[in-house]
């Protein structure tokens, strides 16, 4: 455990065990029980637990559940200790629902390391998916703790793309590949070059992401590997490769890849389940920690400019996911939304070329080359990551997960086989 995390977690202890309020732990599903353990070895006095779902009014491990709203009946006063990672969504209904004084902790900082090691309880190099979401939402409630100064990048989650080639030709691809005009592997020393300045330039990342179209046809996968292995467990905590599982690989490449601090995400493709079963074998035969990532697809509906009200563009912008997960690339720098550059391969420019933090890149590494100094550099990347506005691209996305009368959501199949004879 990093030297900040066991500080953290020592005062939290002490400040709960000093509480003269009843302490509550909210919500008691998925990572309540195993916080009320932590709780329970720490010494610390929980009197209940809180739950607006399917738990309340039942108990859990020994302790009773009711929802908000009785808590507040029952104990005015209470505390509460947040197991939720987005601790935003629930204090907020505390401080509505409550008398305006209830405290409220980040929680999951109680978690110990055997609690989140997603090697746990499972067999077969399979991941324990629970204890891995555990420690995904841990690292979240670490931070709301930690006091960064203004040039110190921690980034939860980003990565690097190595080719927009794809193994398959998928009807609704979720990131457009069959759709891209030249689909092509990614220059490796550009693409290395602009790694290697941004490593310099972070500080911390949790979870680096390895992707692409399909990351194992590119022959040059291997060194991606070897360019992103001396940084796991040092400044980079965990790293993933997502995969379709149908391309077979050797076991001479296979042993190759890291075996702590790693795992392979295999979406789960109804059509290719055998060659996916083959590749799983071939993981747990090399001892490589993975497991079949579960996908919700929607239609895939090409770009255009939808001219939504900034109201409308804040809205989709407050529930993309992938502003979370920004992405390098040698061309655009740092950009928070993978569309930028697959609308461009798909030949589609009709969109502002904005550079900056509300814009759909930034390009760090032309920071550098007009002269400006590290620490500016590092701010800048902060101040685009923090940014809170919408692109100029929210404008032209879809958004599955906002609808319009022009933008209605249409769940279909994953991984349907594009067919000329059906769908041209």
């Amino acid at each position: 455990m990093r030297d900040y995390e066991t500080v953290i977690k020592n005062n939290l202890i002490s400040t709960l065990k000093q509480s003269k309020h009843p302490l509550i732990i909210y919500p008691a599903a998925k990572a309540g029980t195993t916080v009320l353990n932590a709780c329970q070895r720490n010494n610390i006095n929980i009197e209940a637990m809180c739950d607006d779902g399917a738990l309340k009014n039942k108990y859990v491990a020994g302790k009773p559940v009711y929802c908000l709203e009785d808590i507040f009946l029952r104990y005015p006063d209470a505390e509460f200790i947040i197991t939720y990672d987005n601790y935003n969504t629930l204090s907020a209904k505390i401080e509505n629902l409550g008398n305006g004084n209830n405290k409220w902790h980040p929680g999951l900082v109680l978690l110990n390391a055997k609690d989140v090691d997603f090697t746990q309880d499972t067999a077969n190099y399979i991941i324990n998916i629970t204890r891995c979401s555990f420690e995904r939402s841990r690292e979240v409630h670490i931070n709301y703790y930690r006091n960064l100064p203004e040039d110190y990048v921690y980034i939860p989650s980003t990565g690097i793309n190595n080719t927009n080639v794809c193994a398959q030709k998928c009807l609704n691809c979720q990131q457009y590949q069959p759709y891209i005009i030249n689909p092509h592997h990614f220059d490796y020393s550009r693409q290395k070059e602009i790694f290697d300045q941004f490593m310099n330039l972070v500080d911390e990342i949790y979870q680096f992401e390895l992707c692409g179209g399909e990351f194992f046809i590119d022959p040059n996968w291997p060194k991606y590997v070897e360019l992103v292995r001396p940084y796991i467990g040092n400044k980079i905590k965990l790293c993933t490769i997502t995969t379709c599982g149908k391309v077979e690989l050797k076991s001479k490449d296979i042993e190759t890849l890291p075996h702590e601090k790693f795992y392979i995400k295999i979406s789960d493709y109804p059509h290719i389940k055998e060659q996916q079963k083959k590749f799983m074998k071939s993981l747990r035969e090399h001892q490589v920690w993975h497991y079949p990532l579960i996908n919700t697809w929607f239609e895939a509906v090409k770009p255009k400019k939808y001219n939504r009200t900034p109201e409308e563009n804040q809205i989709v912008f407050d529930n993309c996911q992938a502003k979370l997960d920004p992405v390098i690339h040698y061309d655009l720098g740092l950009h928070k939304c993978l569309k930028t550059t697959i609308f461009r391969e798909m030949g589609f420019t009709d969109f502002p070329d904005i550079e900056g933090p509300e814009g759909d890149r930034l390009d760090f590494m032309k920071m550098l080359r007009e002269g400006k100094s590290e620490k500016e550099v590092k701010i800048a990347i902060n101040t685009y990551l923090h940014c809170t506005k919408p692109l100029a691209l929210c404008d032209y996305c879809f958004s599955h997960r906002y609808t319009t009368p022009d933008t209605k959501i249409k769940r279909v199949l994953p991984g349907v086989q594009y067919d000329p004879k059906i769908h041209s």
